[in-house]
This record gives C-alpha cells, structure tokens and sequence, in this order.
C-alpha cells in the first residue's frame, strides 16, 4: 500500500527476512527464530556460561508475546518477570521501545565498540535490549521489564518507519496494553537511550514516568558521503533519526522499509514529512529524569532540548562526563535509576525529590579527572554569563573588544587548510552551557558553502586537549595502561563542542531562536553570490569544561569578520566574615559547653627560621637535637648554622606512624648528645617522634613544620607498636614553641602538598561532629576548612603563589587545634587501622579514606555536613564535594593505588570493629566493608544519605 505523510508519498525499499543461519560474523548475536513460550530462569542462570553476569532472582520470561495494535497489526515483545511474585501481586513495568532487537539479541552491540565501552560481559546479564536496561537489575528490584520489536522489525508485522507519529501511536498503544495486564500495577515507565530515549519522546503522554537521552541527528543543512555503513545526518533543528545503517536494517528487516535516505535526497528542505518527526517535547508532562553525555556529541544536544522543552515540573537532568552506554549500565547509574523509577512507579517516599534539578559535570580533558556532579538550579545555568569575543587576527587571537581597523583572513578549505585563534582566560572560568558563533563570511567562486568550527581546550603549552570518555582504571581492566595509549576514535576521546551550518541555510526564526541557540528552519536555500559577504550564526553542541584554556578552530571559506559568543560561568565569590557567622549559629549549643584548649607559641611569617634561636634563648635551652627524616637531612645543616654553639647534634631516622623501635633509636641520641630540648623539622613523621621523644623525657619540643597535616598544634600522639597504631592524647607532647616558615613549603612536592592539605580539611572534618564540639570549635573549623580549599586549589594553579601556601599553613594550625580540642571519630580510626597494621602511608590513607567517611557519618551529622557544604562553597554534597575536590587536585582516590590489598578489607573491618570510640553513626562491618571497597576501588561516595 502507499504509505503517506502530510500528503508526501514516503519512498520505501524492500527488505530481507530475519535469518537464523548468516553466516557473517558480526550476525552472531542476531535472529535466533519465533520462540513463542515461557520459561523461569533459575538464580545462578548465565545465558553465555561462565561470560554473562549470573541471575541473583530468578526470572519468568515469556518470549515472543503478541500485542495487537489499533491498526490490526501484531508486534512481538519478551516480557521478563521476578519469577517469586505472589500471584495476586502486581508490579510496574519498564518499556524497552526500539528496531533494534529484543533481549539481546540485537544488531547494534557493545561488541562493536573498543574495549565493549568499559562494559564487561560480566557485568550484564545479555537479556537486556541494546542500550535498554538489564532485566536481571530491574527485576531484582520488583519491576517487569518489556522488550518490544517495532513495527515491522524482526517477527513484528507491517511496515518500519522511522522516528515518527506512526511510531508514536505504536509505542502508546504498547503502554496501554501493558498496563492492562494482570500482573501489572497500571503504572508504566520508559528507559534507554538513543532511539529508546526518542520513543519516549513520541509516546509520553501515556506513560507515568520515563528516563531519557534525546537523540537529536542533525547538521544544520550540511551533508556528508553517504555510505552502507555510515550515519548520514539531516537538517538541524528537527532531532531527526538516522540511526541505524542501511546494511543491517536490509539484513535483518523484513517486508517494507521507510527510506528516509532517499527522501533526504528528494526533500533535502523541512517539509510535512520531516515536521512528523519532530516531537513536541511540551507535551511530556510526567516525572523525567534526563541524562546527558558529551561524549558522543550525537545526543547531546537533543538531551538539553529534551529537558528544557518537556512540560513537566518534576523533572531532573545530570549530565555525566563519560562515554554514554558506560555510564548506562554503571552500578552506580542504576541504582539512581531505580530510586526514581520506585518514587514514580511504586509511590515509595524515598527522598527523590530532594535530588539536585541540575547535576553538572565539567571536563578538565586529558588526565586530569573531570568535575562531577555539581550541582545547579536550572540549565542553562541561570547565573551564566555570555560575553563576546572579536577576532584579532593580527594575533591569532580573541579579544573582548572589536579590532581596529577591522580584520580579515583568506584560506584555503580544498586544500585543507583551517584557521585558529586562541582566547585565554585570566581566571579559573567554567565553560558550560551554550556557544554561538556570529561569522561574516564569503566564497569566491562557489554559491554554498559548509561551515564547520570546534571549540578546543588547550594546556599551558598551548597543545590541543582531549578527555578521554573512560576512567583510566576501567581502561586498565583492558589492558591500556596509559592515556596515551587510549586510541583517538570519537568512542574513546572528546575533542570538543563543534558546530556545523551551510550557508544558504542561515535563515534564522528569532521567535524559536535564544541568545545562545539560534533556530534555523531549513525550509529554504539563499544561495550566495560569489564574493557576497554573508552573516552567519552558528550554534555550537552544549559544552562543559572547567578552567578553561581554549582554542576556536574554523573550517570555512573566507573569513571577513568574527564574533564569538561563549557560555560562561566564573569562580565563585569570596566566602564573607557573615557567612562564617551564620555556620556558627547554625551549630552553636542550645546548653552549656566545655572548650578546653592548650594552644602553643606561634610564630609566623615568610623567613622566619632564624627566629629559632631566639627562641631558644628565650626558653633558655642549651643543647639542641634536631630531628629529620633520612630525605630531609640537609635541613639540619642550615639549623646547625642558625643555632650555633647551642646545636648538638642530629637524628635523621624520623618514619610514618612513629614506630616505638625508632624512638629507642633517638632516645640513645638524646642520651649521647645529653640534649635538653628537640626541634622537629619536617611534616607528621617528623613531628611525631618529637612528640614521642618528649613524651617519654619530659624534654622541650620545637616544632618547625613543612607540610600542612597541622599535628603540630595537637596533644595527640600515634605510635606505632607491633604493626598496631595506638594513639593517646597528653598535653605534655604540645611543643613549647611553633616556627611557620612559609618559604619552607616552596620546594614542597605537589603530592605531598595536597594529601597534607586533605589530612588538615580531615582534621576540621571530624571535629565538627564530634561528641564535644562547641561553637568555638565549630567556627575554627569551618575558617580550617575554607582555607585549605581555597589554597589547595590556587596552589594547584601556582605552586610559588605564597600568599595561598601562607593561607595552607594558617588553615593547618586551625585544623590542628581542632584535632586536639575535641575527639575523633571513624575516619581516623579507620586510617590508623590501615596505616599501623597494613602500613599505608599516613597522609594518603587519609586523603583517600575522608569523602567515604563523611558518606558513612552524613545522616547523623547532617548539621555538621552543611557546616562542611558552605565552608567549601560547594553545591554538591559535602562528601562528594570533597571527593571531587581530591579528584579536582589530582591526588590519590583508591587504596589499591597505595598499597592495600583487596584481601585485607575484611580485615581491616574487623579490626575497626574491635574499637571502641563515639561516631554519630553506630558502627556496622556491613558497612564499613562497603566502605573500603568504594575507597579501594576509588568509587565516589554513597553521599545519597545527605
């Protein structure tokens, strides 16, 4: 029959039947037969034996299931079941929708990809429809999942057609059906992404709620070789559908197929049959939760459309910074999933809604980790800022005012040849959001011409970025062992946004257009004449990077003028003496308290180190030990000429965790030297054996520190005995004197710098939820807090900026003082469980155990948690603020990256069991197991409690 949309004939090709027998490779997964019937698979069940992940519930499936549609016509659909269902139990339903297959069995398949996109086989159970959820999760869970074949596809009846009202109607007469049956409650989502995510678009209104990813294929009226086995694009603006190739849909299809290659070629401007297949996204109007990739770039535009077009209130978008179907399948990516789904379809109070609207992740490209999951209000960012740039070509570069006199650039794009410019920012700048480039351009000879521009990051070299769309230790599962070695293919590296547009298709609609996303129609040509200059606007693909450093690069004709437009957003605001206050009061003691603390002489200053010798004047002490580690030796030759006649010798035998043998070990120096006081020089290690040298002699104790740890201003001392760490508190180890030196921390290696720096944030930390914390306590440790982050971060930009390394030190003293006024709770108790019986190295450990702490503690100390938010001037979670704070600096995330052993977890437990200590949260091994593996394996924290 002839087939029409708005009057237009659609252009159909007849396609092959499935087989079952292809002998072609890539088939191997494909069309396994009509396999009408019901079976239960057992726990334990494999479909690959030995491959596949392993049934944890067992599962009734119901194969090949007919459901009519209003036209007559009969898809096929695999139901998956929880098999322990009572009978008169019902459940709710989650629709797979798609051309793509049932129940794995699929043409399009991880298989294709490098490294099966970091998504193991083990890792799914290969029921589970290309880009649809996995129904061994869901129906653990208590939801029945439905693959569908679409019409026309595999065993399906009619015709296949491609992204429209057609389908539209297929998809809601699905949901319908499906809330009908007995098993089911009525309520029924959607979830997948890519052509899943675009059947949601088109059947919503029948559906309560639904998990998204747009597709959006468009090009803005360019066009690329077409090819069997290639993506061909279509006009902008209309999200249009082209995603599957030729060779498999007349493979693995039957009967008739719509051609929308073909009718590009016929229609190549918008017209009723290309209207069809835009949805109108306003009437989505049930809870939607959005995700958003740049990794592709294919769906990204169409995810933020999605989102900010569809009706409903209740609705949520994170945009993630890894490769799309990674982040799918996720463990952590789904139990946010299903934490939505049990809100909307099971009407569980579970605290859904108090999910961020906007979860933003900003890529920092190349090794450097990505920002993840900050948090907004809207997208755009309501507080975004769109400045303008103007080309200067007498610099290859972008500037904020118009060149004079105005400048032009000739090349030649036959040839290949592309133009540059550079914009530096000169301060730490988030580009998220939109770009627009206003270009006034012409072409000598020809009357079209394609555009293409992308946005680059550069680094300090001024060498192009890229970010790679995996985590390297999910790589490393595969065998790449360094980003270099990650391949430069659109699946494993994002370049950047880019932006496409032919100019006879630069007619803008102002009304659909924004400031930052100009609308073009594509319902006409405007040709150029040779030589006419011409303005375009070109939006560029949504983009997020954090401290942005960038390059534009442009692949025009000839460039007259240029105007650039970017989105965004700048550091954020100084934290003010008010809102310290308003901290404070929001934990100041209803009662009374106790504040009780011995805080020793502080010196401070840049070049303050001769002051020791006054110092020991003025203590009136004669001979002098001073002690380093073995690396550090050289500090007690320049001490050696500062004190003079009344130095008396050195130990340079200082080690982590201040082990009791070498104490012995310097207390023989101290006998040999017949010293009368010590002087530590150095970080924790240092110190300690100073601390326990006075503690067992009664000597005096002067402290000169070079790292920001802070155990400097603490009574507290960590020993080491039999691969044990004990800990006492004794105000007799307070040093009589500290020396702040802050040239000292110069020559400080980043990596020591920071992992101090998070030991001293821990400190603050734990204080603020301790059994004794009082507002005095609270205020320092919120003051502790903000300026170990603020210097961390300007230390990270410029290692010799000595105002940050001055403001690292001073936060170091307040974390200090806290660390010694109150008590600590699981945090440093788990970290010298590690240190002392697994000989983790002291500050690490800390660094890297601290974000999971907080997790463990938040929903007791929910207070203390937003003392910590505000002190960082964070929008995320405390925890995950502080773990992406970590990530942010480059500094160690994982145990396993400093020496723990995946076997000693249970251990560890155990002993953290074994002691007793207060915490706001009652100490479970469950969990603190769970909490050693996240660290181990350097998972974000379970920071879903704050």
């Amino acid at each position: 029959m002839v087939y029409t949309v708005g009057g237009i004939e659609i252009i159909q090709r007849a396609i092959l039947p499935p087989e079952t027998d292809n002998p072609a490779p890539r088939f191997r997964f494909h069309y396994d037969g009509l396999r009408e019937g019901s079976e239960i698979l057992p726990v334990g069940h494999q479909k690959k034996p030995g491959v596949s992940l392993p049934l944890s519930s067992a599962i009734r499936i119901d194969r090949d299931v007919k459901v009519s549609l209003r036209d007559g016509r009969v898809i096929r659909v695999d139901i998956f079941r929880p098999a322990d269902v009572r009978v008169d139990e019902k459940i709710p339903a989650i629709m797979a929708w798609s051309v793509y297959g049932k129940s794995g069995v699929g043409f399009p398949n991880l298989e294709w990809l490098p490294y099966r996109a970091c998504v193991p086989e083990s890792m799914l159970s290969g029921y589970e429809k290309f880009e649809g959820p996995d129904p061994a999760f869901f129906c653990e869970h208590g939801y029945a999942v439905v693959n569908a074949d679409a019409r026309g596809t595999w065993d399906s009846e009619g015709d296949m057609v491609w992204s429209c009202s057609q389908e539209g109607r297929d998809g809601a007469d699905l949901v319908d059906w499906i809330g009908q049956q007995e098993w089911c409650n009525g309520k029924v989502g959607m979830a997948g992404n890519s052509w899943l995510a675009r059947a949601v678009s088109i059947s919503i209104p029948n559906v309560v709620c639904a998990d998204e990813m747009f597709l959006a294929t468009f090009s803005n009226g360019t066009s690329r070789p077409s090819a069997p086995s290639i993506w061909r694009p279509l006009p902008r603006g209309k999200d249009f559908l082209t995603s599957i190739v030729k060779v498999s849909v007349e493979e693995e299809c039957r009967s008739k197929m719509e051609d929308p290659f073909a009718m590009l070629e016929k229609y190549p401007l918008v017209n009723a049959y290309w209207e069809d297949k835009r949805a109108d996204l306003s009437l989505i109007n049930v809870p939607s939760y959005t995700l958003a990739s740049y990794s592709t770039m294919l769906h990204t535009y169409g995810s933020v459309r999605g989102f900010r077009e569809m009706s409903c209130s209740e609705k949520w978008l994170r945009f993630h910074p890894w490769q799309e179907w990674f982040d799918l399948y996720s463990p952590d990516s789904m139990v946010d999933l299903v934490k939505f789904f049990d809100r909307y379809l099971k009407g569980e109070d579970n605290g859904w809604e108090s999910t961020p609207r906007v979860r933003l992740s900003l890529l920092r490209m190349d090794d450097q980790p990505p920002i993840i999951n900050q948090v907004e209000d809207d997208y755009p960012v309501p507080r975004t800022k769109y400045p303008k740039y103007y080309l200067d070509n007498s610099h290859s570069v972008l500037s904020s005012q118009p060149p004079q006199p105005e400048a032009t650039v000739q090349y030649n794009s036959v040839d290949k040849q592309i133009v540059k410019w550079d914009l530096v920012f000169e301060e730490d700048t988030q580009l998220a959001g939109y770009s627009k480039l206003v270009a006034y351009m012409s072409c000598p000879e020809h009357d079209d011409m394609d555009i293409h521009v992308q946005l680059r990051k550069l680094n300090r070299d001024g060498n192009e970025m890229s970010a790679i769309n995996f985590p390297m230790n999910r790589l490393a599962e595969f065998g790449v062992k360094t980003p270099s070695d990650v391949p430069w293919v659109n699946i494993c590296r994002h370049l950047g946004p880019s932006g496409v547009l032919r100019a006879s298709h630069r007619e803008i609609v102002p009304e659909l257009s924004t400031v930052f996303d100009p609308f073009h129609p594509h319902t006409r040509e405007d040709k150029i004449a040779p030589g006419e200059i011409v303005r375009l606007e070109i939006g560029f693909w949504p983009c997020g990077t954090s401290e942005a450093l960038s390059a534009f690069r442009f692949l025009p004709a000839d460039v007259n003028a240029l105007e650039l437009q970017c989105a965004t957003t700048f550091s954020p605001p100084t934290i003010t003496s008010d809102s310290y206050l308003s901290m404070i009061r929001a934990m100041e003691a209803v009662g009374p308290y106790i504040y009780d603390a011995h805080i020793p002489r502080t010196v401070f200053g840049s070049d303050t180190l001769p002051k020791l010798a006054e110092e020991v004047d003025r203590l009136g002490l004669k001979r002098v030990l001073v002690l380093t580690t073995p690396r550090q030796h050289d500090w007690a030759g320049r001490l050696a000429e500062i004190l003079g006649i009344k130095w008396a010798g050195s130990f340079d035998g200082a080690t982590m965790h201040t082990p009791i043998a070498v104490t012995d070990r310097a207390l023989e120096a101290v006998g040999r030297v017949k010293a009368d006081c010590v002087v530590a020089i150095g970080g924790g290690s240092t110190i300690g054996l100073g601390k326990a040298i006075t503690y067992r002699t009664g000597l005096s104790l002067i402290v000169i520190p070079t790292t920001y740890a802070g155990s400097e201003a603490t009574p507290i001392l960590g020993q080491t005995v039999d691969r044990r760490k004990t800990t006492l508190t004794d105000t007799r180890v307070l040093p009589r004197c500290i020396i702040y030196d802050v040239t000292l921390t110069t020559s400080l290696p980043w990596s020591i710098t920071v992992v101090s720096g998070v030991n001293a944030l821990a400190h603050c930390v734990e204080a603020l939820y301790s059994v004794s914390v009082n507002p005095i306590i609270t205020a320092v440790a919120a003051q502790g807090i903000s300026g170990i982050t603020k210097a961390l971060i300007a230390l990270r930009m410029d290692a010799d900026d000595l105002r940050a390394r001055g403001q690292a030190l001073t936060a170091a003293w307040s974390a200090g003082i806290c660390l010694g006024a109150v008590g600590m709770g699981i945090h440093h108790k788990l970290c010298h469980t590690l240190g002392g019986s697994f000989g983790l190295p002291h500050a690490e450990t800390h660094t890297v155990i601290l974000p999971h702490a907080m997790a463990y503690n938040a929903d007791h100390a929910r207070d203390a948690m937003e003392v910590v938010r505000k002190a960082m001037d964070a929008k995320v979670p405390a925890s995950l603020a502080v773990w992406e704070l970590e990530r942010g600096l480059g500094t160690v995330l994982t145990l396993k990256e400093i020496g723990m052993k995946e076997e000693d977890i249970e251990k560890a437990a155990d002993l953290a069991m074994l002691q007793t200590y207060p915490n706001p949260a009652p100490l479970e091994r469950s969990r603190l197991v769970e909490l050693l593996r996240r660290a181990f394996h350097g998972l974000p924290p379970a920071y879903m409690a704050e």
